[in-house]
Order: C-alpha cells, then structure tokens, then sequence
C-alpha cells in the first residue's frame, strides 16, 4: 500500500475525532439527531481547520440508518456503499478548476435524479468562490428551491468574495482557528500511534508552527518525522522549519530596542550563515515584539502567551527597557515587509535596512519615530544615563569655555583724534556660533529671536541635534522677563520660547491653536477632544504658564470649540486689533 501523509491517515471519521469546533459539530449532531437536515450549507474558515472533513462526515451522517451520536455508524448497508468511490450519492467538485457556468448547469441537471443508495444526494463544493458571476447566476434558482433529496455543502476560504444572493440561501458556520494546545495535543497522539518519540519542546514548536491548522501541523509532523530518524528534539524542528532559536531572535530584538546596530547585523550575519530564511527570521522579530508588547500592556501576560517562567521573566524583563511607542513602531517595521521580500531579489538586504531603520529612530521623520526618540531620551535621564539615549556621535559637543577669542587690534582715530581699539570680526568658529546662538540678545520690539530648529549643518544626519544634552553643552538661557509686551505679541513669543526650548511636540501642536491674551488670561481654543485632553495635562499646562509668564503674569486657559460663537469672537478680535494698533488704523468693510 502507497505511502499516506499523516493529515490523509488520521482524518477523523465522524465528530469525536474534531478539535476545535465544538461549536459547529454541537449544531450538525442536533440537527441529524432532530431530522432537521438544510438544503444548503456554507463553511467559511482558514485553511486546515476542518472545513472538508466535517463536510464529508456530515454528508455520510445524514444517510446513515443508524447514526451514534450524531456521527455515521460506518457499519450500516447505506455507511459501507459510500465508501465504493463509484458512488454517487457524495459527489465532490473543485471549483477552483471548474468554475464555469457549463460545470454548474452540468450539476443541475443531474441533481434532478434521486440518490442511490441513500436518503440525500449531497453536492460538496470546495472553494466555491471561484466560482464565476455567471456560474453564481446560475446556481440561483437551484439553492433557491432544490430538490427535496438534494444537499449542497460549500467550502471557502475567503467568504468575502461570496455574493450576498449565495449567503442569503445558505446556513453559515465559521470555523475558528485550532488553538494551540490542542495542536499539540494532536500531534502527541499521531506521534504515539506511530511510535515516533520527541520532546515536548519539539511538539510545541510543530504546534506553534501550525498557526491554528491541523493540517499544516500534522505535515509539518510529517517532515520532522522522516528528518530525524532518533528522538525528535527542538532544534530538529528549527532546522526543518528554517527557524531561528527564540533565545537568539529576543536577543537581536534587545539589540535593536537598545539601538545596538552593530550587534543587531552581527546576529543576523551569523543566522544568514547557517541558512537561516530571512522571510522567516522577520516573521519571528515581529512574533517577539508582540509578545513584548503583551508583557507591557497586559496585567497577567503569562496567561496570554503561555511561556515558561524562564523565558516569561526574560521577556519582561526586555519589554522594560522599551516604552509603547518604540514597541509599535518597531512592529510596524517588521510586519510591512512581506511585500518588500516578495519582490526583492536580496531579502538579507531588506531585512538588515529594516534593523537598521528600527535601531536609530532619527532617520526616520515621522511623528512615530521621533517619539520614540523622546521615550528613549525620558529613559535615559530617569536612569541617569544620558549617553545612552543616543549614540555620542549625534551630538555636538559645545565646550564650557564659551569666551569670545582675543583678537589683535587695530588703531583707529575717533572724533576727538584719539587713538582707541576696535577688534577685527572673529574668523567663524562653529562652537563660538553656537554659545553666541545661547546668548543672543532679544530686540527691541520685546519679540525673541528666530531660531531654526530644523536647520542641521551638512554632516549632521538627523534633525533634533538640540534636543539631547551632554556634560560640556551649554544649557539654553533662559529669556528675560519682559514687561509691557503687547498681548497680541504674547503668544508669539510663548511658541518661540517652547521652540528655542527644544519642546518640539508641544511646540509642533501648538501651531494650529487660536490664542488670545487678555486681561492677564492666555486662552487658548482647541478643536477637538483629543487636543483639549493633551492641552489640560498638567505637565503641559505648566510648561506654556512658565512660558507666558516671561512676558507678563499671565494664566492659561484652555477651552474647546463649539463653533456657536463666531460672531463673538470676531467681536472681540476686531477690538483686539484696534487696541493694539489704534482706531485710525484698523477699518472695517462689510460685504453686503
């Protein structure tokens, strides 16, 4: 006798032997146990979760004489007929590969002669989405109103692709995918009954591997079988599957939260060198952060991922080391780059661009990315270690001694004709620009300086250069209190300061708020829930008070617009305006 795959060999031959869909065979027994047999049913699920099977059980039950349990007895004159393969009370069509309107009139032609041997003729469609529109037409009015001995049974995978006019006729049942210790189990026993011994880790990782199907699990089973010819152990499986030791897959994880690129390619140069699939090697990183992320957000983690209490305190133990943003952006990295592997020719290449874009943060320039970098930054000064917030080579070292250089002198001649010094313009020196920059004077409309905080010399490769601060930098001085600034000045000089402050997020919201200063009130008016709640933070709130108060003695107000009144407010910017530069020159002109 030929060779069967373990999935052919041990596929259930009624409903105790299905795992996983309790819900969907509770159902199917109460309906052959009551008589209640449907004219068409539909089910939808993954691959490898039962779909066929419990279609072929099903079929076999409804014309069994005697069912036990809901389940074909096997023995009856009618259970031993449809075993012939000559049979044609069961027939089984691919509509994958005949999905035409001829396959589908061909069908119901036939499906007007009554069965057999049987009670029910029973049609089973496998992936009847690809059925064409016009072949869908054409089953209409046969699901519609079928024959009293006919039963039609569909399979999909992909029910979405299914007209509405078709699930409208038909009873649907979604298979759920197969949790995994119940795989496990399954495996365990196809193991036992064939002898093969295996450790449990082994088992697990086959489990793991299946994704919720039983038949990739069991095929899998079958190629770590004939792989190892002794006792199946764990890394027998990772060389069957390609897969990376998740020891080291959470270690090159660390590497990248802790921004250690070299570290990162180093492991990744060794997996590559033991032929490890790069597809498969990301797949694991992205698994790695999500279990990370679960020991971040989740009270009782373990529960949900299910590991050893080794592995659960090394994992938890990685996950502090990195904040929300940093583990959802670095997932998002991982997980985007199927299409990227399936249209390169070099997937080490794009794997090691993608570590490296996930290991430093300030080449990317999207809101995701930089708070990342200000979670790292926060870390690192609750730890007191700021150098390792970032690597020292993306910050400018200012020395301390900011003087200005001696410079030689020349005589010159002033009005009374006595000779008196005055200095040659200092040649440029980059740390003497920067300590001028810290120091420069406001002028006198009582408005701060510009400063561009986006502007990088050429050899910086980041944006944020000011954000990070070391021992020998000098600190940001701290503007005078200015009295008499005109309110509508106010809030002007309150976003510079946030600016010349390096409170860039803060800074970057503040730009689409309406403010006004008045009577000693900085009201600030928002559009919407999620900027009132940022704004009304306390660490905010304090932050624009201590900047508005260099201007004046000002409270801040935070109040969210109703849009009910415009007329009112444009009152009152109208009188603000003539305030400010007088009733001559601000003039009013209605439009009729």
């Amino acid at each position: 006798m030929a060779y069967l795959a373990l999935y052919r060999r041990f596929r259930p031959q009624g409903f105790e032997g299905l795992i996983g869909q309790e819900h969907v065979v509770k159902i199917l027994k109460n309906q052959i146990n009551a008589g209640k047999i449907g004219h068409a049913y539909l089910f939808c699920g993954a691959r490898g979760t039962g779909k066929t099977t419990v279609a072929k059980i099903f079929a076999r039950a409804i014309n069994c004489t005697h069912p036990v349990n809901g389940s074909p007895c096997g023995k009856c004159e009618v259970c031993e007929g449809l075993k012939d393969p000559s049979n044609m009370d069961i027939l089984e069509m691919d509509a994958a590969s005949n999905n035409g309107v001829d396959d589908i009139r061909e069908m119901r032609d036939k499906i007007q002669y009554p069965p057999v041997v049987g009670k029910y003729k029973v049609y089973i469609v496998d992936e009847v989405h690809m059925l064409s529109p016009a072949a869908f037409n054409a089953l209409l009015k046969t699901l519609e109103e079928p024959p009293a001995h006919a039963v039609f049974i569909f399979a999909t995978t992909e029910v979405h692709k299914i007209p509405q006019t078709i699930l409208s006729r038909c009873m649907r049942f979604d298979f759920r995918l197969i949790p995994q210790p119940e795989l496990a189990a399954l495996v365990r026993k196809v193991f036992d009954e064939t002898g093969k011994e295996y450790d449990d880790a082994a088992v697990d990782a086959i489990a793991r591997a299946g994704e919720g199907s039983a038949r990739d699990s069991l095929s899998i089973a079958d190629m770590c079988s004939s792989y190892s010819a002794g006792k199946l152990t764990y890394s027998d499986v990772l060389d069957v599957l390609g897969a990376t030791d998740k020891t080291k897959v959470l270690n090159l994880v660390e590497n990248i939260i802790l921004g250690n690129t070299g570290s990162a390619l180093e492991t990744i140069n060794e997996l590559a060198m033991l032929g490890r699939n790069m597809g498969v090697l990301a797949n694991d990183i992205a698994l790695t952060l999500r279990d990370l992320i679960v020991c971040n957000t989740a009270a009782d983690a373990n529960s949900v991922l299910g590991l050893p209490k080794e592995r659960f305190e090394e994992y938890s133990r990685v996950a502090r080391n990195c904040s929300g943003y940093a583990l959802l952006r670095l997932t998002d990295i991982f997980t985007s780059l199927d299409n990227a592997f399936r249209y390169s020719s070099h997937p080490r290449i794009v794997l090691e661009t993608a570590v490296v874009r996930a290991c430093r943060p300030e080449s990317d320039y999207d809101i995701e990315a930089l708070l990342s970098r200000i979670a790292r930054l926060e870390n690192a000064l609750e730890n007191g270690a700021i150098r390792d917030a970032k690597p020292a080579k993306y910050i400018k070292e200012v020395p301390q001694n900011t003087q200005k250089p001696q410079v030689e002198e020349q005589n010159v001649t002033d009005k009374n004709d006595e000779p008196v010094k005055k200095a040659d313009p200092p040649a440029f020196n980059e740390a003497n620009e920067t300590a001028a920059n810290d120091t420069e004077e406001e002028d006198d409309t009582g408005v701060l300086p510009d400063f561009d905080l986006f502007s990088i010399p050429p050899e910086e490769p980041q944006a944020f250069t000011g954000f990070l601060r070391e021992e020998g930098v000098a600190p940001v001085k701290k503007q005078p209190v200015k009295e008499n600034v005109p309110p509508a000045k106010v809030w002007g000089n309150v976003l510079k300061t946030l600016r010349n402050n390096g409170n860039a997020v803060l800074w970057t919201v503040c730009q689409d708020v309406s403010a006004r200063a008045e009577n000693g009130v900085l009201t600030l008016t928002v559009s919407s829930g999620g900027e009132y709640d940022m704004f009304t933070r306390e660490e905010h709130i304090k932050t624009l008070t201590d900047a508005a108060n260099l201007f004046g003695d000002y409270v801040v107000k935070v109040v969210k617009s109703t849009g009910d009144n415009a007329a009112e407010n444009f009152e009152k910017d109208i009188r603000y305006m003539k305030q400010t530069f007088g009733e001559d020159v601000v003039k009013i002109i209605k439009n009729n």
